[in-house]
């Protein structure tokens, strides 16, 4: 009897004596093998064999690469990896994870960055004297041959590379194609992910004269070129006759077009069609609203989007305490995001809350436009961008089961005023999820925003270039704060580094100043949340796992001992105290 149906689960066959039983398709036993492979990483991480752990990430990701949370399981584990020698198994697989739209391909960065400087060629360029007499035309080989390495190619088109060893080497590339090789510089497939970096970093890199002058010349002889669009943006007109071509594109020249043309002209066209429900005239939210009208943040090409979960499941796993009887209940719960900047913030909400219908609001325009813009790409229309002042909302007739506000309310020059609002538009069994600056956690980014302040940094960018400068000079010197703030993803880009040092308006908390928030707004705290597991690791360790982690006197004597525990934010949950049991 032939094999039929094989798209099924299984196949059906015959045993000599003629009976016909069923045994596993190809298929099937791909996707069994995906799952044991899954289980065994799970249990051997709640071990702590992390290096187990992630040897079965690989094989489920590999047995099954289409099935998302193996995907994504496999990129949470290699965020933490660093290697120092090529690993061709994890350069395939990060090629995957970087095309792929659920995953957060800025948390990559970290990786990527150990095996670009773990590559013979880079190595060499990197120890190569780049001075201006040391440029040599025998480099343009070099250079072209790098960018022939598929790995680097997809980290560049897919991830701010955050290392200034990796940016230095990148800005070395650029000048000697400028000056030795322009024409070998438009093979667009080889080198649009040079350009597709510069975008990203919002052409922050340094240029020098003799670069200045190169470029100068070939623009005038012949126009906007590919080159040129690695250093500064060029206009639609001129970026549509350079890809006039585009049925010869490459998947590369297809991505960078869509970058440089496709996307902007959508995110024009969306901006005059946001809608506002109400702004203020608070002055301080009238200075946050221009900074992000001038630089939107953050930009990002990849988020990761979780296999969704009503949100009472959610709530429970962070507050395994609280009866259902307090817990949001409804099936689509409405929500919203205050605060929600370009969008990667509210596309995560939406996925994460089963049959969630969300509402996001923000100050700036044009952050909005390049939030929708993402959204429409991957198809998510359960979220509604709104322009909107969360200090104009006091009466609005809306009530939602959860409220996300993450580093927005320290923009205020009261965010006690703003965070009250909030509470009142929260449902009956509305709960919220905060994030808030720890001023212990960003203690190295508030020296060098002083240090900011005293160079008189201004947000273009011949200051802020000048400012990064004195930043690393004074790491190599040995300054703590300035190596610290050398590791921050922000620290390149223009709009990130505006938000990290630049800010019109910041303010800081600590532990006990929460508690004092919290108490003033009759408000309960319930639990942090954190993306990795170390910290509430250490907690459980500190105090047993039987101590209640919403003692936050607790978790200060925590972060006194360990002052990095909440280095990004405190992101935590917390309810009204008036919210029935």
């Amino acid at each position: 009897m032939g094999n039929q149906g094989r798209g099924a689960e299984a196949v059906r066959g015959t045993t000599a004596s003629g009976d016909v039983v069923a045994r596993p398709s190809k298929k099937s036993k791909t996707a069994a093998e995906a799952a044991a492979h899954h289980a065994q990483a799970a249990e051997l991480a709640r071990r702590g064999d992390s290096m187990a752990a992630l040897q079965h990430r690989f094989a489920a990701f590999r047995a099954a690469p289409g099935e998302r949370r193996y995907r994504q399981a496999l990129a949470a584990a290699v965020i933490p990896l660093r290697l120092e020698q090529a690993a061709p198994a994890v350069e395939e697989a990060l090629v995957r994870l970087l095309q792929a739209d659920d995953v957060d391909t800025q948390a990559l960065s970290g990786v990527l960055v150990s095996l670009i400087k773990a590559h013979p060629g880079f190595a060499q360029l990197a120890q190569a004297d780049w001075a201006d007499s040391g440029l040599h035309e025998n480099h343009l080989a070099q250079v072209t041959d790098l960018f022939g390495w598929p790995l680097l190619r997809h980290a560049l088109g897919y991830s701010i590379l955050c290392d200034r060893e990796v940016e230095r080497v990148l800005t070395a590339c650029r000048r000697v194609l400028v000056l030795h090789g322009p024409s070998a510089a438009e093979d667009v497939e080889r080198f649009a992910p040079l350009v597709l970096q510069a975008d990203l970093s919002e052409y922050l890199w340094e240029e020098s004269e003799v670069e200045s002058e190169a470029l100068a010349k070939l623009s005038a002889r012949d126009g906007t070129t590919l080159l040129a669009c690695a250093y500064r943006p060029a206009e639609e007109a001129a970026l549509k006759a350079l890809f006039r071509d585009r049925a010869g594109l490459g998947p590369f020249g297809r991505l960078l077009y869509r970058r440089l043309v496709t996307e902007p002209a959508e995110e024009r066209r969306r901006l005059a069609e946001i809608s506002i429900v109400e702004l203020s005239d608070d002055r301080v939210s009238q200075a946050v609203q221009a900074q992000y009208e001038s630089n939107p943040y953050p930009r990002w090409t990849g988020v990761q989007r979780r296999a969704a979960r009503p949100l009472a499941d959610v709530v429970r796993a962070f507050c395994p305490d609280l009866p259902d009887s307090a817990l949001p209940q409804s099936a689509k719960p409405q929500i919203l995001v205050a605060g929600c900047g370009t969008g990667a913030h509210a596309i995560k909400v939406a996925s994460r809350y089963a049959g969630s219908r969300v509402t996001a609001i923000d100050l700036s325009r044009r952050a909005l436009a390049y939030a929708e813009m993402k959204a429409a790409a991957l198809k998510l229309g359960s979220i509604r961008f709104l322009q909107a002042d969360i200090l104009a909302l006091e009466g609005w007739d809306r009530r939602f089961d959860l409220i996300e506000c993450s580093g927005v309310l320290h923009h205020l020059a009261d965010p006690l005023q703003g965070w009250r609002i909030l509470t009142t538009l929260l449902s009956e069994r509305g709960i919220m999820r905060i994030g808030l600056y720890s001023a212990l956690g960003r203690r190295h980014i508030l020296a060098m925003q002083a240090l900011a302040r005293r160079e008189e940094t201004t947000p273009d960018l011949a200051s802020i270039r000048h400012l990064r400068r004195t930043i690393e000079e004074k790491a190599a010197a040995g300054d703590e704060s300035a190596a610290a703030v050398l590791s921050e993803v922000d620290f390149y880009s223009a709009s990130g580094l505006r938000d990290l040092l630049l800010h019109v308006q910041e303010q800081q908390f600590s532990v006990e100043k929460l508690q004092v928030a919290l108490d003033s707004l009759g408000l309960e705290f319930l639990a942090f949340e954190h993306p990795f597991a170390d910290v509430p690791q250490a907690f459980e360790q500190r105090y047993g796992s039987a101590a209640s982690k919403r003692d936050l006197a607790a978790w200060g004597a925590l972060e006194a001992e360990r002052p990095d525990s909440f280095r990004g934010m405190y992101q935590f949950w917390c309810r009204r105290k008036d919210k029935p049991a």
